[in-house]
Protein backbone atom coordinates (compact mmCIF):
# COMPACT_ATOMS: atom_id res chain seq x y z
CA UNK A 1 0.00 0.00 0.00
CA UNK A 2 3.17 1.86 0.36
CA UNK A 3 3.98 2.17 -3.29
CA UNK A 4 0.69 3.63 -4.15
CA UNK A 5 -0.49 6.24 -1.37
CA UNK A 6 -3.11 7.78 -3.70
CA UNK A 7 -5.12 4.75 -3.65
CA UNK A 8 -7.94 3.44 -0.98
CA UNK A 9 -8.23 0.67 0.61
CA UNK A 10 -10.92 -0.31 -1.72
CA UNK A 11 -9.14 0.39 -4.44
CA UNK A 12 -5.78 -1.06 -3.55
CA UNK A 13 -7.96 -4.63 -3.01
CA UNK A 14 -9.80 -4.22 -6.21
CA UNK A 15 -6.22 -3.87 -7.97
CA UNK A 16 -4.90 -6.68 -5.81
CA UNK A 17 -7.69 -9.57 -6.99
CA UNK A 18 -7.21 -8.13 -10.58
CA UNK A 19 -2.92 -8.21 -10.77
CA UNK A 20 -1.86 -10.88 -8.08
CA UNK A 21 -4.53 -14.12 -8.84
CA UNK A 22 -1.99 -16.72 -7.25
CA UNK A 23 -1.85 -14.85 -3.75
CA UNK A 24 -5.38 -13.50 -3.44
CA UNK A 25 -7.07 -16.58 -1.68
CA UNK A 26 -5.11 -15.71 1.36
CA UNK A 27 -6.25 -12.49 1.97
CA UNK A 28 -9.42 -13.37 0.34
CA UNK A 29 -10.24 -15.63 2.71
CA UNK A 30 -9.91 -13.41 5.63
CA UNK A 31 -11.99 -10.15 4.33
CA UNK A 32 -15.22 -10.33 6.41
CA UNK A 33 -15.90 -6.18 5.16
CA UNK A 34 -16.41 -4.69 2.14
CA UNK A 35 -17.04 -1.36 1.24
CA UNK A 36 -17.59 -0.15 -2.26
CA UNK A 37 -19.70 2.77 -1.49
CA UNK A 38 -19.63 5.62 -4.57
CA UNK A 39 -18.29 2.95 -6.86
CA UNK A 40 -19.29 4.03 -10.36
CA UNK A 41 -18.88 0.61 -12.49
CA UNK A 42 -19.63 -1.95 -10.10
CA UNK A 43 -21.01 -4.95 -12.30
CA UNK A 44 -22.77 -8.35 -11.23
CA UNK A 45 -19.45 -10.05 -12.94
CA UNK A 46 -17.34 -8.23 -10.54
CA UNK A 47 -19.45 -9.00 -7.65
CA UNK A 48 -19.47 -12.68 -8.79
CA UNK A 49 -15.20 -12.99 -8.75
CA UNK A 50 -15.55 -11.27 -4.94
CA UNK A 51 -18.07 -13.78 -3.41
CA UNK A 52 -16.56 -16.93 -4.70
CA UNK A 53 -13.00 -15.37 -3.74
CA UNK A 54 -14.34 -14.12 0.12
CA UNK A 55 -16.06 -17.39 1.72
CA UNK A 56 -16.08 -15.13 4.69
CA UNK A 57 -17.63 -11.81 3.97
CA UNK A 58 -20.14 -10.65 6.48
CA UNK A 59 -21.01 -6.96 5.39
CA UNK A 60 -21.32 -5.14 2.35
CA UNK A 61 -21.70 -1.49 1.61
CA UNK A 62 -22.73 -0.94 -2.02
CA UNK A 63 -24.59 2.06 -1.24
CA UNK A 64 -24.89 4.93 -3.60
CA UNK A 65 -23.49 2.84 -6.58
CA UNK A 66 -25.58 4.20 -9.10
CA UNK A 67 -25.01 0.94 -11.33
CA UNK A 68 -26.10 -1.29 -8.29
CA UNK A 69 -29.04 -3.57 -9.20
CA UNK A 70 -31.01 -6.13 -9.42
CA UNK A 71 -28.98 -8.14 -11.24
CA UNK A 72 -26.12 -7.44 -9.08
CA UNK A 73 -28.41 -8.34 -5.64
CA UNK A 74 -28.77 -11.48 -6.98
CA UNK A 75 -25.18 -12.15 -7.27
CA UNK A 76 -24.31 -10.63 -3.77
CA UNK A 77 -26.55 -13.06 -2.47
CA UNK A 78 -24.56 -16.17 -2.83
CA UNK A 79 -22.33 -14.62 -0.21
CA UNK A 80 -23.55 -17.63 2.62
CA UNK A 81 -22.64 -15.53 5.74
CA UNK A 82 -23.52 -11.87 4.79
CA UNK A 83 -25.34 -11.03 7.95
CA UNK A 84 -25.10 -6.87 7.15
CA UNK A 85 -25.98 -5.31 4.06
CA UNK A 86 -26.29 -1.87 3.38
CA UNK A 87 -27.59 -0.53 -0.05
CA UNK A 88 -28.91 3.30 0.52
CA UNK A 89 -29.58 5.15 -2.70
CA UNK A 90 -28.98 2.12 -5.20
CA UNK A 91 -31.98 3.74 -7.05
CA UNK A 92 -31.88 0.81 -10.03
CA UNK A 93 -32.72 -1.76 -7.03
CA UNK A 94 -36.35 -3.03 -7.52
CA UNK A 95 -38.43 -5.25 -5.23
CA UNK A 96 -37.28 -8.83 -7.25
CA UNK A 97 -33.44 -8.00 -6.13
CA UNK A 98 -34.87 -7.14 -2.64
CA UNK A 99 -36.48 -10.42 -2.91
CA UNK A 100 -33.32 -12.49 -3.75
CA UNK A 101 -31.43 -10.99 -0.66
CA UNK A 102 -34.12 -11.65 1.70
CA UNK A 103 -34.55 -15.48 0.59
CA UNK A 104 -31.30 -16.29 0.06
CA UNK A 105 -29.21 -14.50 2.87
CA UNK A 106 -30.49 -17.03 5.72
CA UNK A 107 -28.35 -15.30 8.26
CA UNK A 108 -29.11 -11.43 7.49
CA UNK A 109 -29.59 -9.15 10.31
CA UNK A 110 -29.52 -5.74 8.93
CA UNK A 111 -29.98 -4.11 6.04
CA UNK A 112 -30.02 -0.46 4.95
CA UNK A 113 -32.95 0.73 2.28
CA UNK A 114 -33.17 4.70 1.58
CA UNK A 115 -34.04 6.96 -1.33
CA UNK A 116 -35.98 4.64 -3.45
CA UNK A 117 -38.04 4.57 -6.69
CA UNK A 118 -38.49 1.37 -7.66
CA UNK A 119 -39.11 -0.57 -4.56
CA UNK A 120 -42.71 -0.89 -3.34
CA UNK A 121 -44.92 -1.29 0.28
CA UNK A 122 -44.75 -5.20 -1.36
CA UNK A 123 -41.40 -5.12 -1.43
CA UNK A 124 -40.79 -4.08 2.39
CA UNK A 125 -43.68 -6.17 3.95
CA UNK A 126 -44.09 -8.96 1.53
Amino acid sequence: MASYPSLSTKEYFIALIQIDSDRKSFWCNLLKTLVLSRTTSLRFFGLEMLVRSCPRLQAVDVSHCCQFGDRETATLSCAAELREIKMDKCLKLTDVGLAKIVVRCEKLEKMSLKWYLDITYLGIEG
